[in-house]
């Protein structure tokens, strides 16, 4: 039976609480200036009223349907992360409700801004964005995350890739672009965002991906699986530390990597968010955010053939303390290549090239 063939809206009620969902609701009308009196069937039940301003939600007797527009809900949630001071509200919703309509188009969710939500759908977006007020990062949240031309899946407490690293990206490109290579080495590959659009970019090319993390190369070999590239990248879980000049039977023209680079000292500052979900291990640095950094380029004296280059993405204040080790340390035979910045115009990359 209908309890109500009143058009609700406002029913923040049931969008805040999905247990109203699983145990249905009774509507009484109060007066006659359109206010509503929400019961849930509850232990003792509880009861809020609201007044009801446009056409936006029909509600039903005990498991029958709830249906919001998609605005409103934006609206809501958009509200509910600001009141919680979450890094970009109005963004972590519209993912939101981009992942429950099944698209990566924030704008395809405007194009549906009238249209409903169904029960199931808004249960979802319940379940999603109470993760979003526990400072879960958005990436974690929906699973899955833009990279280049990719949408790669996500999963904590894997690294999740930042905008900038498709610069690194762009960099390696127009060196394979520009000589014959036939492999590359990754360090540190995190989600594969770096091997898989390579892989994606050139094909003529093989990658060789390394990490200590179990859960990096699990989650790089379903990424490789996704687009299909499995067969082209060999995924190794081991410490960098661990390789020695022997390990590999072969010489790399290209060595790529985004290492752990925030020194520790700034490891406080970071959002919420990035400190109490993503691995540390793939963030703090050291003392210097030099600890890694300095091991890769120990490894690449003996990986590289003479003329290869290693890839970095690092700390602004690193490229002059690197310039300054690498002449400390001749016999690693190593130089700076070039520096170039990212997209806010800071030090971003280096390429360090190996001596003929």
């Amino acid at each position: 039976m209908l309890l109500s063939s009143k058009i609700i809206s406002n029913f923040t009620l049931t969008l805040l609480h999905d247990e109203i969902l699983n145990t249905g609701i009774k509507i009484t009308t109060l007066s006659h200036r359109g206010e509503y009196s929400a019961f849930s069937r509850h232990n003792p039940p509880t009861r809020k009223v609201y007044t009801l301003k446009s056409r936006d939600a029909i509600v039903e007797n005990k498991g029958a349907k709830f249906k919001f527009h998609t605005k409103d809900v934006i609206k809501k949630w958009k509200k509910e992360f600001v009141k919680a001071d979450l890094s970009e509200p109005k963004l972590s919703i519209e993912n939101i409700i981009a992942s429950i309509l099944q698209t990566r188009q924030i704008s395809d969710i405007y194009k549906k801004k009238n249209s409903f939500l169904s029960r199931e759908q808004i249960k979802k977006v319940i379940k999603m964005c109470r993760m979003r007020l526990e400072s879960m990062p958005i990436q974690y949240v929906i699973r899955e995350w833009d990279f280049r031309n990719l949408t790669l899946e996500m999963r904590p407490p894997v690294f999740i890739p930042r905008p900038e690293t498709e610069q690194l990206v762009d960099l390696v490109l127009t060196e394979l672009n520009t000589n014959p290579i036939e492999e590359v080495l990754e360090l540190c590959c995190g989600s594969g965002a770096i091997s898989i659009a390579l892989l994606k970019e050139n094909p003529d090319i093989t990658v060789i991906a390394v990490d200590k993390s179990e859960e990096a190369c699990s989650l790089t070999r379903d990424n490789a699986k996704r687009y299909g590239i499995d067969s082209r990248i060999n995924i190794i879980q081991m410490d960098i530390n661990e390789i020695s000049p022997e390990y590999f039977d072969k010489k790399f023209d290209v060595i790529v990597s985004n290492p752990p680079y925030v020194p520790s000292g700034d490891m406080l500052h970071l959002q919420p968010e990035i400190l109490g979900y993503e691995d540390r291990d793939a963030l703090d640095g050291g003392s210097d955010g030099l600890v890694l950094i300095k091991l890769i380029l120990q490894k690449s004296s003996y990986l590289l053939r003479p003329g290869g280059k290693t890839f970095l993405e690092v700390d602004p204040s690193h490229p002059q303390l690197l310039d300054r080790l690498l002449e400390e340390n001749n016999r690693l035979r190593l130089s700076i290549g070039g520096v170039h910045k990212d997209i806010f115009e800071r030090d971003r990359f280096v390429i360090i090239k190996k001596m003929l």
